[in-house]
Formats: structure tokens, sequence, C-alpha cells
């Protein structure tokens, strides 16, 4: 509807122009040359308005971490749900003969392992570790944004029973992938209250910025610019106050211990063949380390592998290592280095031959 508008007054107001200037008013005067250079301006304006509005409609596809932009929704189109299989994962379609027949890498995570960001879905670390460990091996991709660790909990097992391959039996490899906002579930449920990051444009500015794709990312721009520190800052406060409090931490404790299970069900700790990665947040890492590190520490406490984004990412600048400025998901020479990281864990544990 809103493209409709635009197409109508780019094509009726020249044509109204015309009429009035020289056929209902044609007589000299001040206002008249007024009116026309006025006008013409506005024409001009349109047209150009017109001519970004198609470029950025057709060609600016940009992920950003609160995904509500116009920008963002053309990369998820475009990207995000590229490859989708028919368990709603951003993972090719898996046959019964290969589930079967092959070793199962099983990569469990919330967005930083479905790739938010991340256009091509095979420079992520997962597909990177698959590739390399080669056709014997079928990589199994669980994860969604948003998954916070009981999400991830049931659909790994409901993908377990679905392709009826019990965990305590297998032979196979699971990677689980942390974020610091996994705790949000049991810190909603002991109480705290978790901020709002629903944020629209002021009333009278909506028609335009929420229809219109180059309105829409310049204001949402210049607003980040100036609101994202507070915005982030509110949100990492509650999370801070999620693991500091002890009913949330208890909470969240039974959650990761249902992880570990899976882990101790394998076999001995030695060779355990499941490795955890924890995040941090990239956009404040030394701010949200004690947070990432406390979750490294209660995993290793089992003897379980961890690998520790916070130490391998430590002193990095955050352009360096994030997909946009507005996107504080890995990059991709992040998923690189976690994916060489993952293999030398593998390797060295003897859970893969090379």
């Amino acid at each position: 509807m809103a493209h409709t508008i635009l197409i109508t007054l780019v094509v009726m107001l020249p044509l109204f122009a015309v009429l009035l200037f020289r056929r209902w008013w044609q007589r000299p005067s001040k206002l008249r040359s007024l009116m026309l250079r006025f006008t013409l301006f506005a024409i001009s304006s349109l047209l150009m308005f017109a001519a970004m509005e198609y470029y950025f409609y057709h060609h600016v596809h940009m992920s950003d971490g609160f995904g509500f932009t116009l920008s963002a929704g053309n990369w998820r189109s475009r990207y995000g749900n590229v490859p989708k299989n028919s368990w709603g994962m951003r993972d090719v379609e898996h046959s019964a003969s290969s589930v079967a027949t092959k070793n199962k890498l099983y990569v469990v995570g919330d967005s930083f392992t479905a790739g938010h960001g991340i256009n091509n879905h095979s420079d992520r670390y997962a597909n990177i570790v698959a590739t390399e460990l080669g056709s014997d091996w079928e990589m199994i991709l669980i994860a969604k944004g948003g998954w916070a660790t009981r999400r991830q909990l049931s659909e790994f097992a409901e993908v377990q029973t679905t392709i009826n391959d019990p965990l305590s039996t297998s032979s196979d490899i699971v990677i689980w992938q942390y974020y610091l906002n996994d705790i949000e579930d049991a810190g909603i449920a002991a109480g705290i209250e978790k901020p709002s990051i629903y944020i629209t444009a002021p009333r009278l500015l909506r028609p335009i910025v929420d229809h219109y794709h180059v309105a829409n990312f310049v204001y949402w721009s210049i607003f980040r610019r100036f609101s994202t520190r507070e915005l982030m800052g509110s949100y990492l406060k509650f999370l801070s106050d999620c693991f500091d409090d002890s009913m949330a931490w208890n909470l969240h404790q039974r959650e990761l211990r249902e992880i570990v299970a899976l882990a101790e069900a394998r076999s001995a700790p030695q060779q355990r063949r499941m490795i955890v990665v924890v995040y941090p947040n990239l956009m404040d890492i030394s701010g949200t380390r004690a947070m990432s590190d406390r979750v490294v520490e209660y995993f290793q406490s089992y003897e379980i592998a961890v690998i520790n984004m916070a130490d391998m990412l430590n002193g990095r600048a955050v352009a360096e290592i994030t997909v946009n400025p507005f996107d504080g998901h890995a990059n991709e020479a992040v998923n690189r280095l976690l994916a060489e990281k993952l293999l030398q864990e593998l390797s060295k544990r003897q859970q893969i031959g090379f």
C-alpha cells in the first residue's frame, strides 16, 4: 500500500504541475514563480526519494541486534531462512538413510549457531567443522534465535526422538553453544523483571518510518547511534541481576545440569563427546565475562570441555568480531576461528581421526 501511494505521487504530481502552471495558472507573478520553484523542488525530492526507496528495498539487506528494521526483514527473507528444512531450522534436509548410516555431529544453540547476520550459511562454524569432518559425518543443526537453554533441551530431545537416535547409545558428537541470555527464563521465573526492548518511532513519523525502507534505515541508524548503549546497558543489567540472584542461578543450574547429564550418560570424562561453547556479549566482553566465566566454570567442574569465547576474543575491536555496527553477533572470521578451535579440541580428545 505504501509503495502504491509513492508510485501514484511520482506519476500524478508532475502531471498536476504541468496542468497547473501551463493551463490554469499562466499569468506571471511573484507568487506563481515561487510556487513553481517549490513544486519543482518537491518533484525532484520525491523522485530522489523514490529512487532511493527502490534501491533500499531491493539491495539493502542488513541484520541488526533487535531484528525489527525493514532492512533486517530483507536480510531474513534473503539469507536468514536459507536453507530451511522441515524442522524449521536454517539447515539442509536430513534423509533417513544419511541419519541412519553416518556419524552425527549435533550442533545446538541459538542465533549465534543459526548464523544471525552471516549471509552464507556455509560460513558458520558448524558447517566449517562438518566440511572438515568429511562425508562420513552428518551435521544436524538445532538452533534458532531467541532459544534459551530450556527450549534448546526440548528441541534437542524432539530431534533425537524424530530420528530415533537415543543419545545414551550414540557414539556421535554434540557441540552445545551457550550465550548469556540463556538464563532469561530462570530469571523471569525468579521474579526478575525483564526490560522492554520493543521500541517504535514517534507516532507522527510511523507512517513513513514503518513503511518506507530508506526512511526506516535512516531513522533507526540515527536512533541506535544515540540509544543503543542505554538499551544494551539496561538489558545487560537484567542479565547480571539474573546471575547474581540466588534463586535464578539455582533454577538455571538445573537446566545446565540437564546438559551435563547428556554428556555423563555417554562415557567417562576423558572420552565425553560433548564440547560447550560459551559466548559473552561481543560488544562488551570485559563487562560481561564475569557472567560467561561463571558458566564456563560450571561446566568445567563436571570435566566437560569448554571453549571460552571471552578468552579467545578478549582485546579485539568490536568491529573486528561482529557482523556489522548494529548487530553484535559473531562474524565469519569469528566463526572460522571457533571452527578451528573445535577441530583442535576434537582431535586432541581423539574423537575424530585426522
